[in-house]
């Protein structure tokens, strides 16, 4: 019987690159928090899923975003409504655990370093 070498080694390296991605990922999830101006923010990461909550002064609002499995945050927020008005849209962008918010509104823009815990 002849063995492939080439096929056992891509096998190896498939699944190196599978573990390293749900290591990579697993960093990531959880509960971060941080504070900066006005601004609360808090996000859970689940896969790459986030549920990001901000609030400035006391009006928070919860939007679901997208976190790429190196923890990068790319999207628009806004224009849904909580506690007792509507967010202008903005857009989140940064690398965990550093974000930066767009300004917009009556709320300044702001950037936050967040801490997971």
């Amino acid at each position: 019987m002849k063995t492939n070498y080439f096929a056992a080694l891509a096998v190896a390296l498939g699944c190196a690159s599978v573990a390293w991605g749900v290591l990579a990922q697993s960093s990531f999830e959880g509960t971060w928090s941080g504070k900066s101006g006005n601004w609360n923010f808090k996000l859970v990461v689940s896969g790459q899923k986030g549920a990001l909550t901000v609030q400035c002064d006391s009006v928070p609002f919860a939007f679901n975003i997208p976190v790429s499995a190196q923890g990068a945050i790319d999207a628009y927020i806004g224009e849904g409504s909580g506690g007792s008005g509507r967010m202008s849209r903005r857009k989140i962008a940064g690398q965990l655990p550093t974000l930066a918010l767009d300004s917009g509104g009556a709320c300044r823009g702001a950037t936050v370093t967040l801490s997971k815990g």
